[in-house]
């Protein structure tokens, strides 16, 4: 396995904090005023995490090959 568990774990909130900041302001930007974009308690999207998460261990074996990549 590429990744350990909780390096998954740390991934995953990880890029959920980072997807609800990005789309938070760039929501707000659009609308001019702040925009919460969220339907859970807390700064965070777990479809952001899921997606990006489950990318990096699926290309893991690929990420250091030029030739894959192009």
């Amino acid at each position: 396995m590429p990744f350990t568990i909780s390096e998954i774990i740390v991934l995953f909130f990880t890029y959920s904090v980072v997807g609800w900041l990005w789309e938070t302001f760039y929501c707000s930007i659009k609308d001019h005023h702040f925009a919460y974009r969220g339907f859970l308690f807390g700064p965070y999207r777990p479809a952001y995490g899921f997606a990006v998460t489950t990318i990096l261990v699926a290309t893991y074996d690929v990420q250091h090959n030029l030739i894959c990549c192009f």
